[in-house]
């Protein structure tokens, strides 16, 4: 029988609508102002019960219902505040991090803190981050997911460990996991501490592990699709593998790559040596080829040997056709250090640097693109935002092609594989950060992007 959705075609039930985010601003403790909204892709306000609030230096009740991992106060939260501005002199601080590029990656839930599409706050408990196997950024694997989806499985590989757990709130506990030393092809090296990337399109795994600079690559390439599997072994039973062997530059932060495995086997693997991003490249037959792609140089700024937060982390456009692998440019998540990959072909590549020393954030927005936020002082002007759109741009070529950059001065950029986009250092759009006189926004994940229009244009 001819079904309405049989004739439709079988919708995929993690898809989510187009790209949001929270913005928000919080000042004097957060008991006298705090603000809160919800942005679609459009830049235009969709719900959020936190509109505006306001409250006199008298009336605590707003704070003392905060969060209590991100209360108002230094003293009663377990965590840090939700207050703070991100600076140098913020080390090791939680209130920092939030503020940051290291609050936000791929997974719809925030590092931290993230927001519902309505605007309600969800601030995580991170007492057991303080154990060594749930670092996060070190763990959870990079994928390369169908339109509109986000990972809602959580995968994590810690060296010869392969394990899933239901989410943030048991990263420490993983329900599933295989010993990959029983199918690894190659076992010469054992640090891998989320070094792996997925394809769902091609069901296709790549790990990384490492001894110094030397790196082993095992490629798994299943008949079973990983997100859709019963369990961990149904998967690696029915993969065959494949390896090979590489140098990569430098030995700081080893064990941290985003590894990003295109639709046509290529794979891009980034890293932080010192205060640069290396990205080498894994050609369909293992090759590896180590500084294939340009480094990209920050300044002082830090990797996950220097704490959990600093690992490197990646972002999907809402299409699924481009991965923007970055980190810090300066200290504890200021600036944005970025390589953006075609996931249909890697090597189709540009780079970025925003050398801004406020607290910085990379999100998907729109179909096709990623926006660069930073935290600057929205005294008497707007938020300051650079937006890039490659609905348009060759994914596969390595000719020059066109992004759109809706920065001051808007307009195309003609650019070739591997150029340099440059962000401009002064570009404001249309938001403002939340309060009238000094004011510092923060940037919220959001963990469900509704397909309801209606509700998107609330």
């Amino acid at each position: 029988m001819t079904t309405l959705s049989s004739m439709l075609g079988k919708v995929d039930p993690r898809k989510e609508g187009l790209p949001m985010f929270g913005i928000g601003y919080s000042g004097s403790n957060m008991n006298e102002h705090f603000s809160l909204r919800v942005i679609d892709s459009n830049f235009n306000i969709a719900g959020s019960p936190w509109s505006a609030m306001s409250n006199s230096t008298n009336n605590y009740g707003q704070g003392m219902n905060a969060d209590a991992m991100w209360n108002y106060s230094n003293a009663s939260p377990d965590m840090g505040t939700m207050h703070t501005q991100l600076s140098s002199e913020q080390y090791g601080s939680y209130a920092a991090w939030l503020n940051s590029c290291h609050q936000h990656d791929q997974y719809p839930m925030g590092m931290y803190v993230d927001v519902s599409a309505d605007g309600m706050m969800n601030g995580q408990t991170l007492h057991s981050f303080s154990y060594t196997k749930v670092h996060r950024g070190r763990y959870l694997i990079n994928q390369v997911l169908p339109e509109g989806c986000r990972p809602r499985r959580y995968f994590q590989l810690h060296d010869n460990v392969f394990r899933e757990c239901s989410g943030m709130g048991s990263l420490r506990y993983g329900f599933d996991s295989v010993q990959l030393g029983v199918y690894r092809d190659n076992t010469s090296h054992s640090v891998g501490r989320g070094s792996a990337g997925y394809n769902e399109k091609t069901k296709t795994l790549v790990t990384l592990h490492y001894s110094s600079t030397d790196v082993t690559v095992n490629r798994f390439v299943s008949t079973v699709d990983l997100n859709h599997c019963k369990n961990l072994v149904e998967f690696f039973d029915n993969a065959t593998v494949t390896s090979s062997t590489g140098n990569r530059t430098g030995t700081s932060n080893t064990g941290d790559t985003v590894v990003v495995v295109g639709d046509n086997g290529y794979v891009a693997c980034q890293y932080r040596h010192g205060n640069s991003l290396y990205a080498d490249l894994i050609a369909p037959d293992n090759t590896y080829t180590a500084g294939f792609y340009s480094e990209v140089n920050g300044t002082t700024s830090y990797g996950t040997e220097q704490g959990t937060p600093y690992y490197n982390k990646m972002q999907l456009s809402w299409d699924g056709k481009w991965a923007a692998a970055f980190s810090a440019y300066y200290y504890y998540g200021s600036g944005i250090l970025a390589h953006f990959f075609s996931t249909e072909d890697p090597r189709r590549y540009m780079t970025t640097a925003m050398t801004k020393t406020l607290g910085s954030v990379l999100m998907p927005i729109g179909p096709s693109g990623f926006m660069m936020a930073s935290s600057d002082n929205t005294d008497s002007q707007s938020v300051y935002m650079n937006q890039y759109d490659f609905t348009n741009t060759d994914r596969t070529n390595h000719a020059d092609t066109t992004v759109y950059s809706h920065t001051n001065d808007d307009g195309p950029t003609n650019i070739g594989s591997g150029g340099t986009l440059n962000p401009d250092m002064n570009p404001r759009n249309n938001l403002h950060g939340g309060y009238g006189t000094t004011c510092y926004p923060k940037f919220f994940t959001i963990n469900q992007w509704p397909t309801d229009k209606a509700f998107a244009k609330a």
